[in-house]
């Protein structure tokens, strides 16, 4: 069974530091590379959204330390929440300025 978060304060603010220095490449809608700051050979992390809606992450804090979340993650949930609220006020915008145009 995974632990639960011990210093969910240190996790966050880490994740929001991976996302403020753009080090996260979205693959697709449910697959992700984070650049991590505790580099694995290869300097960077794979996280996915299975079909389940479970997050995994190959960092050994995920794997070895068997915790159920990792900055890596967090990291990935902060950029789908930033590029959502994003996109929902690009939508506002534009209805707005159609019915502008139609006013």
């Amino acid at each position: 069974m995974k632990k639960t978060l011990r210093y969910p304060c240190e996790l966050l603010r880490n994740a929001i530091k991976l996302v403020q220095q753009h080090q996260i490449m979205k693959i697709s809608d449910n697959l992700f590379i984070v650049r991590g700051t505790h580099h694995n050979l290869l300097g960077c992390y794979t996280v996915e959204k299975l079909q389940s809606g479970v997050w995994i992450c190959n960092c050994d804090g995920f794997k070895d330390w068997r915790v159920a979340i990792c900055s890596h993650i967090v990291a990935v949930m902060v950029l789908q929440s930033r590029e959502k609220a994003e996109n929902n006020q690009r939508a506002r915008l534009e209805k707005a300025a159609k019915i502008a145009e139609l006013g």
